[in-house]
């Protein structure tokens, strides 16, 4: 979902991402910067949560509850 300038993402159905998952968002994070666009994710599971807060990608990766908060999300 883009949203104009944010690339927002429903993790409602991912329970589980691997470190191979981590690049892949790591990677697609650099790119919507380089577009002068933030990466934000919403509804993520409290499992996967805790491998995003792990991994340390809490701090550079905005994340939301809901749709409707990550469209409000200026950054």
């Amino acid at each position: 979902l883009v949203d104009g300038k944010n690339v927002l993402m429903h993790f409602s159905h991912v329970d589980y991402l691997s470190s191979a998952g981590m690049r892949l968002i790591l990677s697609f994070l650099k790119k919507t910067k380089s577009f002068n666009a933030y990466l934000i994710l919403f509804n993520v599971h409290e499992d996967v949560m805790s491998i995003i807060s792990m991994a340390g990608f809490k701090n550079i990766i905005p994340v939301c509850q809901s749709e409707a908060e990550a469209l409000d999300k200026q950054i």
